[in-house]
Order: C-alpha cells, then sequence, then structure tokens
C-alpha cells in the first residue's frame, strides 16, 4: 500500500472514531471553554471578542474563538456546535502531519507509519480534542511548523521560510506559549548547513518580524485596554522542583499508562536515552550525534524550547497544575524523538550482532508498546461517553434541576454563582463569579469586598455539589449580606441577595 495512502487511512480513522464519540454528546467544556465560546458567541454576533459581561478578550489570543465565530456565521450555527466539528478536522490534520514529518525524518515508513499512530492514539492528544480548547488548534500548527521547518533546513528558501513563519505566527495567535517556537524557529536557523552566515542573520530577521508581528500587535492591544500584556496573572506557588517533578509524572505516563505519580518512567527514558547516546559516542567518535543534532534540531529544539517556557512560566505564574493538557503540544516532537532513538538503538544492536534481520523487530515492538496508549485513551473515550459529555456538558449539568429553573426563570437580577460558566454556556444568562477567597494558584487571602453586591437586584446561584476552595463560603457571604431563599432544589438553591 502506498504510504500516503496508509497515513490518510489512518487520519481518517482517528476523525472517524473522535467524530462518533464528539457526536453523541459535543465537545466537553471547562471555564476556559466558556471563555472561547462566549467571546465567539458575541464576535460572531458583531460585538467584537468580548464575554457575556462586556468585557474583551485578553488573558487569551484571538484565533480559536475568531474560527469558532467564522464557523458559526458560514453554517449559521452556534460556535458550541462549531467545536466539535473543528477538533474533529484538527486531530485528522495533526496526525497527517505527524506522519510527513516521520517520513521526512525516520529512515523506516514502518517506523513513520507507526509514528503517526502513536501520536493518533497518545493520551494527551485524546484528552484535549475531547474538550472546546485551544490546544488542538496550536497543537495541529506546531506540527505543521515542524514540517517546514524541517523542509527549510533541507532547502533554506525564502518561500519556506515564510510560509513556516506565518504559521507560527498563527501559533502564537492561539496560544501564547507560541513564542517559545519562535524561538525553537530562530535556533534552528542558526544551526542550518550551507548558508553564509549573512543568509542566517538575514533569514533570522525576516522568521522574527513575521511571525513575531501579528502577536506584537494584539498585546499592544491588551496593554492599551488592561495595562498588561497577556491579562492579570497571579503568582505561582509552586516552585521550579515541584513543576519538574509533577510534570515528569505526566510525560512518563504517556509511555507507561498506568504509571500514576510515578516519575520513575520518565527518569528511565531520560537514562536510557542518555546511555544510547554514549553508546553513539564510542562507535562514532560523535559522528552519528553531530548529524542527529543538525537534521533533528526542529524537533529537539522545538520540545526543548516548549518545555523551558512552560516550566519557567508555571514557576512564576499561576497556572493550572502541569498536566495533559498543558503539555500536550509536546506530545508530536516527544514520540518521534523517542521513536527516532528507538530506531538508533535497534540499528546499534542489529550492528552489533551482525544480524539486519533484527531491524524487523523494531516496528513489532513499537506496535506491542502502543497497545498501552490506545488501551488508556480508550478508557478515556469509555469514560466520557459513560458521563455523557465532560465537564458543563456533562449528563449531570445538562439535568440539573437549577438550570433547568433558570432557563425558564431568566429574571432581571445581576447573577453571581460559584459556577457561572455554567449558567452562561447553559442558559446564555450573563453571570459572575462569587468573591475569590485566594487567587487561583496562590495561598494569598484577598479580603471580602466592603461593599457586595454592587447591584440594586442582585440573586445568588449556588450549586451544593460545586466546591471551589478558592471562593468565600455560603456563611462567609452572609456576613456582607442577606440571602433569602427563592427555590431549593436537589442540586442547588437560588437565592435574592438583599443588603
Amino acid at each position: 500500500m502506498n504510504r500516503r495512502v496508509a497515513l490518510i487511512l489512518l487520519a481518517l480513522l482517528g476523525m472517524a472514531l473522535l467524530g462518533w464519540s464528539l457526536g453523541q454528546f459535543g465537545a466537553g467544556l471547562s471555564p476556559d471553554s466558556v471563555g472561547y465560546i462566549t467571546a465567539a458567541r458575541q464576535a460572531a454576533a458583531g460585538h467584537g471578542l468580548r464575554f457575556a459581561d462586556g468585557t474583551l478578550l485578553v488573558n487569551q489570543p484571538p484565533l480559536y474563538p475568531l474560527l469558532l465565530a467564522t464557523g458559526a456565521v458560514l453554517f449559521r450555527v452556534d460556535p458550541l456546535a462549531v467545536a466539535p466539528i473543528l477538533n474533529v478536522l484538527l486531530l485528522g490534520a495533526t496526525v497527517a502531519l505527524a506522519g510527513a514529518l516521520c517520513f521526512a525524518l525516520l529512515d523506516s515508513v514502518a517506523l513513520a507509519l507507526l509514528g503517526a499512530a502513536a501520536v493518533a492514539v497518545s493520551i494527551p492528544l485524546v484528552n484535549v480534542t475531547l474538550m472546546a480548547w485551544s490546544e488542538p488548534l496550536f497543537v495541529t500548527l506546531l506540527t505543521a511548523s515542524l514540517v517546514l521547518a524541517s523542509r527549510y533546513r533541507r532547502d533554506p528558501s525564502a518561500r519556506s521560510l515564510l510560509v513556516w513563519a506565518m504559521l507560527l505566527a498563527l501559533a502564537t495567535l492561539t496560544r501564547y506559549a507560541g513564542i517559545a517556537l519562535i524561538g525553537a524557529g530562530v535556533c534552528t536557523i542558526v544551526l542550518v548547513h550551507g548558508i553564509g552566515w549573512r543568509h542566517r542573520v538575514r533569514d533570522v530577521v525576516r522568521f522574527t518580524v513575521v511571525a513575531a508581528a501579528p502577536l506584537a500587535v494584539w498585546m499592544l492591544r491588551n496593554r492599551s485596554i488592561s495595562g498588561t500584556l497577556t491579562g492579570d496573572r497571579s503568582p505561582s506557588d509552586s516552585s521550579l522542583w515541584q513543576n519538574l517533578e509533577r510534570s515528569a509524572a505526566v510525560l512518563g505516563a504517556w509511555f507507561v499508562p498506568g504509571a500514576g505519580e510515578s516519575v520513575l518512567p520518565a527518569l528511565v527514558l531520560v537514562a536510557v536515552a542518555l546511555l544510547l547516546v554514549g553508546w553513539s559516542w564510542r562507535r562514532d567518535g560523535g559522528a552519528w550525534l553531530g548529524a542527529a543534532i543538525v537534521r533533528w534540531s526542529p524537533v529537539w529544539l522545538t520540545a526543548t524550547g516548549y518545555a523551558a517556557f512552560l516550566l519557567v512560566t508555571a514557576t512564576f505564574t499561576g497556572l493550572d497544575p502541569l498536566d495533559d493538557r498543558l503539555w500536550s503540544p509536546a506530545v508530536v516532537p516527544l514520540m518521534v524523538l523517542v521513536i527516532a532513538l528507538l530506531q538508533r538503538f535497534w540499528r546499534l544492536i542489529a550492528g552489533e550482532a551482525r544480524a539486519r534481520w533484527l531491524n524487523h523487530l523494531l516496528p513489532l515492538a513499537v506496535l506491542l508498546w502502543l497497545v498501552l496508549p490506545l488501551h488508556a485513551s480508550y478508557s478515556a473515550v469509555a469514560q466520557y461517553l459513560e458521563d455523557g459529555g465532560s465537564g458543563f456538558g456533562d449528563r449531570t449539568w445538562r439535568q440539573s434541576e437549577t438550570i433547568a429553573y433558570l432557563r425558564a426563570h431568566p429574571g432581571d437580577c445581576h447573577v453571581y454563582s460559584n459556577e457561572p460558566d455554567a449558567i452562561t454556556i447553559l442558559t446564555a444568562i450573563p453571570a459572575e463569579l462569587t468573591p475569590l477567597k485566594s487567587e487561583h494558584g496562590s495561598t494569598r487571602v484577598t479580603p471580602l469586598p466592603a461593599v457586595w453586591p454592587a447591584e440594586r437586584k442582585a440573586c445568588l446561584v449556588w450549586f451544593t455539589q460545586e466546591s471551589w476552595d478558592v471562593l468565600w463560603t455560603l456563611d462567609d457571604l452572609r456576613t456582607k449580606v442577606r440571602l433569602d431563599l427563592v427555590r431549593e432544589f436537589a442540586d442547588g438553591n437560588v437565592y435574592r441577595m438583599l443588603r
């Protein structure tokens, strides 16, 4: 079978399975998802990129909600319906691009196809494509940039440089972490052989300007609106060491699913890689390593650049815990690098044994290993189907009595809640979060406002099954305002607030 046909069939199979899963209940919804979709709804209605309460989008770049809004306008549907379709298309594109990258960098067609398959069934990619998040788009753009970077390394033409830089510009407009990809691209250009330093400097300048200019314009817009480049960010309470430990556990579980919080799989992988490098150095005096550094420069520079950016940012800024979602952009470069190292390891063994037939065992070994991530990914999809969706889109939220009441009685008061995003996305009623006791990711206590709520007519919707440890409790709120019970349900209560 032609390798391109095999790759297309693999991508279509992944798209079909994801499409069938998302077609049941739609994309999962987290607070970030609600922000993207409400911003897309406002943009589709001609009100600009703003949230339901009227505040402008600043904390996230604009490309993902703009794509949702564009799809909504073109097909006359809600952006919420666009998200799962976009995820299916992005998964297919990512698998196909990952395969193209493997074909360009691996010498074995079988290993290249298995590399694409490893990406398709990888735990982080499956997890993020089940959700209405910007990560699937970012992963696709990152993978496409790796393909073009590899092409530029082989043929450093102005055209390939321009397209590569434009793709990275789109990546930075999807997630701010795209800045790390620009840095990796600059280093890749510096390492290109066959061109003079004057040519390299010229290409670095062109590349940086094209890749960074759109994000610079967006950040200047943010500063004029909010006084910040990327929105307000609370400081982190996690040390670099804690983030390293957490990351090692996450990445190790990609290759050894079920390892839990253990860092052992990641440490073993690093140790094996170092031993392989040492073995190669001893055999050929570093010739293979030197060639691999240049040939694989786009991949390993992107992986290390993104990892460094994420770890430093998480150490100084209050992010979500470093999990599959935040690490998912690294899945393609890491999977490809691991398979490349396996290929080198197997060739060293075959060379020592003078038995070339051993090379045929490597694809079989990789295929057998794929059973582990495939089972873990299947379990994630099965859990999604069992829950009837994910996040605010799951069966529990869709069947909420409190949500049903709010739909039937929208009222005319300003709504506060401990889960405002659920109200906004499920009822289209703008809702605001109750006062924070501490910023997300921080232990610093924020005092209750002296006067709260500021509005004359305000209501509180408090979901009994939801509890954020960063919010002031109901008893705390009662010290500032009288809560008159309007309706009581199994999953929440509705109060009228009187000062």
